[in-house]
């Protein structure tokens, strides 16, 4: 093939990279927005059951508090395993 040819068929195929194209990413993203309507469903719907009844409103609470946060000893321990971890494995 000469190298006109070539270009010319690059030239007749762009169009149909941004035609495929424009397909994905449509279908991405009508997919992200079914999956996003469907969690939100169910976040509503768990709230919803959760706050149906007044005594189970006040007994399911805990499950949307925030975690609990680490205190520093129990990250500096982790740190100190982590680090003799790593040195034992470095001198083998």
């Amino acid at each position: 093939m000469e190298i006109w040819q070539i270009i010319v068929i690059c030239i007749l195929m762009f169009p149909l990279f941004l035609i495929a194209n424009y397909v994905v990413v449509k279908k991405a993203a009508s997919e992200r927005r079914n999956l996003d309507e469907r969690v939100e469903r169910a976040v509503a719907a768990s709230v919803a059951a959760s706050y149906a009844e007044k005594g189970l409103a006040r007994q399911n609470w805990h499950q949307y508090r925030a975690a609990r946060k680490r205190k520093k000893s129990e990250d500096l321990i982790r740190f100190i395993v982590r680090a003799t971890c790593a040195l034992r494995l470095s001198f083998c």
